[in-house]
């Protein structure tokens, strides 16, 4: 029996493609990780992380594979190893091997959604004392059959595997498949989000370049506008297409600014200096860190109405969360009609909401609460 007061060995499971460490660029996930393990040890915790070897984190590191499997070339395109396959096993290998020998672990907690528990060597892996948590950072549709195969299994086999949700509108799309035991937000560390009141002229839209993010309708509402946007974000090569096809031809260094992908430091002074984050997501997206780090700078949200938007920004208080149930042309009139809008939100609230709901202290006590409930 696990006592309320008493410190847990916590075990993580990143993924191998990206080292973690405060300057990494890309990574959503993993960012997510990286502020867990230094709260964790911040409160007296032991933690554990799987990750690349070149990770730096506050706890202790289980080194797996080589680290940045994912490359950017000379042109800024994140490219995916061909290999990537090959970087998976050593990883899911070296993890089972490690939890089949170290007993005292009290919980591990697998990140990687579709990944330890339906791999070969988890299903020789019987000795793994530990309970498991899967938080589900993926899309519902992301999943294959195979996968969700695998956790009924799991779940017949009575074996010690437990799922969590970031958002209630994840969790209505996964428990159709899979029972989801809790619904536990994303926090931050503010300190690293500094709060300005103060604000430029400029549109500012953060994350993957990507069909889905919806930077092509970023570009029609700063047209509409007359407004400056910088966009900035990584492209990974199978976005290679859209990025030349769709973005590029608009952007003019002007009106229209590309400025690649931005490390936390980077992305904070474009966030606490801009008007407005825009969010124009073509899919339901399960949490997006990107509103609540906007937030936090005192800079409100425009997004459409799309996964977990309306459960973070607070319509008409943070920003503005625009309708998409009328189709397309509907869609980018009412954003540009929130753009101009924009001055009924006070930063101070957008702050004030972050600070509430979604920091990092509030998100590591819920995940030890969750803990201590599995392993008891």
């Amino acid at each position: 029996m696990i006592e309320n007061n008493d410190k847990l060995k916590i075990f993580q499971i990143s993924t191998p493609y990206i080292a973690l460490s405060p300057e990494m660029k890309y990574g959503g996930t993993e960012r997510v990780i990286l502020y867990l393990d230094e709260q964790f040890v911040k409160g007296g915790h032991s933690s554990i992380v799987a990750a690349p070897r070149e990770s730096r984190i506050a706890g202790e590191l289980l080194s797996t594979v080589p680290s940045g499997s994912w490359r950017v070339n000379e042109e800024g395109i994140m490219r995916t190893p061909k290999d990537r396959s090959q970087y998976t096993e050593t990883h899911e290998r070296e993890i089972v091997n490690f939890l089949s020998k170290n007993e005292e672990i009290d919980i591990v907690h697998d990140h990687m959604s579709n990944f330890l528990i339906s791999g070969e060597y988890f299903e020789r892996g019987q000795q793994i004392r530990a309970p498991i948590l899967t938080t589900l950072h993926v899309p519902y549709l992301n999943l294959s059959p195979e996968i969700y195969g695998a956790w009924r299994r799991i779940k017949t086999e009575g074996r010690k595997v437990f799922f969590n949700a970031i958002s209630q509108s994840q969790k209505r799309h996964f428990e159709k498949k899979v029972d989801v035991c809790d619904v536990i937000y994303h926090g931050i560390p503010l300190d690293r989000f500094p709060f300005e009141e103060k604000k430029s002229d400029y549109l500012f839209s953060l994350g993957k370049i990507s069909y889905k993010k919806g930077q092509h309708i970023a570009i029609e509402v700063a047209k509409k506008t007359g407004m400056r946007l910088i966009i900035a974000g990584e492209i990974q090569d199978r976005e290679e297409i859209y990025f030349r096809e769709m973005i590029e031809p608009n952007i003019d260094g002007d009106q229209i600014r590309f400025i690649g992908s931005l490390n936390d430091q980077e992305k904070v002074e474009w966030y606490k200096n801009a008007l407005v984050f825009l969010m124009p997501i073509n899919w339901e997206e399960a949490f997006g860190l990107v509103m609540i780090e906007s937030m936090a700078c005192g800079t409100p949200v425009i997004a459409f109405n799309r996964g977990s938007v309306p459960e973070i920004v607070k319509h008409g208080k943070t920003g503005f969360v625009v309708d998409t149930s009328r189709g397309a042309d509907y869609e980018l009139e009412e954003m540009v009609r929130a753009v101009n809008r924009i001055g009924e939100i006070k930063p101070a609230d957008c702050r004030r909401h972050v600070e509430e709901e979604f920091s990092i202290e509030e998100e590591a006590r819920n995940y030890i609460e969750l803990y201590r409930r599995i392993i008891n």
